[in-house]
């Protein structure tokens, strides 16, 4: 059976309406859209969970020194971050309050500036009414951690083991069930 018909000839098959051309055009767009906004959120650090997290020393905003090291023994969160990082200022508020909610003898935070003047760090932290120790990162922390992007958030548990690596944006709920999970490991009460 063919296609022609003797009055018009062969057929073409038929074509979509403008409308769905249109709809399906709109569809794939939101489509490679969304996938380039989650890969954004994605940069995560080259550092593995389950491996020591490199020690470092650093001086904050106030002139005190802290070393990782030296708080082994509690549940340690690292935020890297910049103050030309928009999701940066967005993000540490939250810490600041985990900071303020989290027992001092069992947590502790610290807010680790990358890729920022020393002025813009202390004048931010200071906007913000940071409580938690702001850190003046370096190049060597920075390769150390295989930072990638901004912010990135790691939690360090007893033993200065990493426990969860998140890169991009983190809510402070995600990173509260973080928090709590690497305490319930510190006590045993799992």
């Amino acid at each position: 059976m063919s296609d022609a018909s003797p009055e018009t000839g062969p057929q073409a098959p038929p074509q979509k309406s403008r409308t769905r051309v249109a709809l399906e055009a709109l569809l794939w767009t939101a489509v490679i859209v969304l996938a380039w906004v989650w890969g954004q959120g994605r940069v995560v650090p080259d550092i593995e969970e389950g491996k020591p997290a490199p020690d470092f020393a650093l001086v904050s905003t106030r002139g005190r020194q802290f070393r990782l090291s030296d708080h082994r023994d509690k549940v340690v969160v690292i935020n890297f971050w910049a103050t030309w990082c928009g999701p940066c200022r967005m993000e540490l508020p939250a810490l600041n309050q985990l900071y303020r909610d989290y027992p001092p003898e069992a947590f502790q935070i610290f807010a680790v500036a990358l890729q920022s003047d020393p002025e813009e760090v202390k004048a931010m932290a200071q906007e913000l009414q940071l409580e938690m120790p702001v850190l003046f990162g370096n190049g060597a922390l920075d390769g150390q951690y295989g930072i990638r992007g901004f912010p990135t958030t790691i939690v360090v548990g007893p033993g200065g083991i990493v426990l969860d690596v998140f890169g991009g944006y983190t809510t402070e709920w995600s990173l509260r069930r973080a928090v709590d999970a690497a305490l319930k490991l510190r006590t045993g009460k799992v």
